[in-house]
């Protein structure tokens, strides 16, 4: 895995730290909206597209963390 010293910089501080919690809170509305109107352009029935809608938000919120940590790591790097 990861050696002790790429994991300390992102355990020394929480997220809120460095993102700021009301800028942070913002990306939620943004991904359901986005998400939203991308799944109902493609498909027709409600079900379908509060299911991939879900699934789209998953996938933007998963790559958003990870550039975040990424970033995070990068940033704090010696």
């Amino acid at each position: 895995m990861f050696p002790a010293t790429l994991l300390f910089p992102l355990l020394a501080a929480p997220v809120w730290a460095w993102a700021g919690p009301t800028r942070t809170w913002y990306a939620i509305p943004l991904i359901i909206s986005i998400s939203l109107v991308y799944s109902a352009s493609r498909h027709e029935g409600p079900p379908l597209i509060l299911r991939r809608a879900l699934r789209l938000m998953l996938t933007i919120g998963g790559f958003m963390l990870a550039l975040l940590l990424l970033l995070l790591l990068l940033s704090r790097g010696t």
